[in-house]
């Protein structure tokens, strides 16, 4: 993805969303805002912060993301009060921004991450930070715009591999759904 695509979604999004500050920070700046992960929003000062030294396809879906949490607290969504349906609805924000963008590098490495989160929840009972975050990772997969995400991009000959290395590594930990879902196209 070329920067100057990045550009104009941010100049667009700062255009529609005037209320919103947005800064591109090193992994130290990150922390001391009290973000960690690719990017966070703070509601109270209408922030967000999106990593800097990642790829710009990285930064489009944080970006979307995050923009979906901001979306989500100005329509008063029932979500906010729920971290893990925030985080879902955060997700299906971006896939959907992902897909009208036309970024098929974008989407597949968040499709490749929703199946790798779905995997992690379900055999290691994550809790903490990534909780939420990957709470809704298998309800993602059960939706009709994860369809439409997975027929939109077409997997290299290496995320197959990464899928079925993946596979046999839980083997026998990965619930029937999931054994059926990760990797399918």
């Amino acid at each position: 993805m070329k920067t100057s695509k990045l550009n104009a979604v941010v100049k667009s999004i700062k255009n529609k969303h005037p209320e919103l500050k947005l800064y591109f920070v090193s992994g130290k700046k990150m922390l001391q805002y009290g973000g960690s992960g690719f990017g966070f929003y703070n509601n109270d000062d209408k922030l967000i912060c999106i990593q800097q030294a990642v790829p710009n396809y990285i930064k489009l879906y944080a970006l979307f993301h995050e923009l979906g949490h901001h979306l989500c607290y100005k329509n008063g969504c029932a979500c906010c009060s729920n971290c893990s349906k925030s985080e879902m609805h955060a997700n299906l924000f971006a896939l959907r921004q992902l897909i009208l963008e036309n970024e098929t590098d974008a989407l597949s490495n968040f499709v490749e991450q929703i199946e790798q989160g779905a995997m992690m929840f379900d055999r290691d009972k994550i809790r903490g930070v990534l909780y939420h975050y990957y709470a809704g990772c298998k309800e993602i997969m059960k939706t009709s715009l994860w369809r439409k995400c997975r027929s939109k991009i077409r997997y290299s000959k290496r995320h197959r591999q990464r899928i079925k290395a993946m596979k046999q590594f839980l083997g026998k930990h990965m619930d029937p759904f999931l054994r059926k879902n990760v990797g399918a196209l």
